[in-house]
Parts: C-alpha cells; structure tokens; sequence
C-alpha cells in the first residue's frame, strides 16, 4: 500500500487539508500543517482559491507569515 498523503482531502470541492483547516477555523494548527505540506500552498480548490486567498480574506495571514516565504505569496485567485 501506498503512503502517500493524498493532494486533495475533499475531491468534490478540491479542498487540501490546508483550505479545511483554514475554512473551519483551525488556525493554531496551520503554521505545523503548512510546514509539513507546503506544496499544497499553491494548490487551488474548484473554486479557484488557495489557502492564502482564506487566510488573506479572513485577515489573518500575519499569523502564519513567519511560515512563508515571499515566493509563496505570488499567488493570483481567478479574478486577479
């Protein structure tokens, strides 16, 4: 059997484990979630939005900006 973490936890919505746990709140444990998944960063749910573009709609992206690097913010949703 494989180990490999699937990329997307919710496939009908595109969600990774990132945009859940950013959608439902689950700030505290982002900046260790990012750290071990940090590819999923980029990756777009559906609705073509990343973990960023919540973070950044809920206001809290200086919470994990210690996480980042300024690569991970050169990121465009659908509309820009």
């Amino acid at each position: 059997a494989m180990s490999q973490k699937p990329k997307y936890t919710e496939p009908e919505l595109g969600n990774t484990v990132l945009h859940l746990a950013a959608l439902n709140g689950h700030f505290d444990q982002l900046p260790i979630a990012i750290r071990e998944n940090r590819e999923l960063l980029s990756l777009r749910n559906k609705a073509g939005t990343s973990v960023l573009h919540i973070l950044a709609a809920k206001g809290l992206l200086n919470k994990i900006k210690v996480q980042l690097s300024s690569e991970d913010f050169l990121l465009k949703n659908s509309q820009g």
